[in-house]
């Protein structure tokens, strides 16, 4: 990349130096912005070393996080009550 006005803090750009994914965390001045590598300190990174990341890289960025796949924030419920005086046998087959 070489214009800052046309990154975004937060995306995903492929710094060619370290040859793996980093996320955009500020700007430094016109030439060098920081990014991190997941919990990693911010490294100071010139703007020539980075381009937008491809889908590839970005799935190997999620990939290489802790916890992936991400599990669903919600917990498992309860089955739902079945009506008074009928058993879970006795409904219709589209209502189960």
């Amino acid at each position: 990349m070489k214009n800052i006005k046309n990154m975004k803090n937060g995306a995903l750009y492929y710094n060619t130096e370290t040859e793996r994914s980093e996320r955009l965390v500020g700007n430094i001045n016109t030439q060098r912005v920081w990014t991190v590598f997941h919990k990693e300190q911010p490294v100071a990174v010139r703007l020539k070393d980075l381009r937008i990341a491809n889908a590839v890289e970005l799935n190997k960025y999620r990939m290489e996080s802790e916890g992936w796949p991400v599990k669903s924030a919600l917990p498992k419920l309860p089955p739902l009550p079945v009506p008074a005086g009928l058993s879970a046998r006795q409904l219709p087959a589209e209502s189960i």
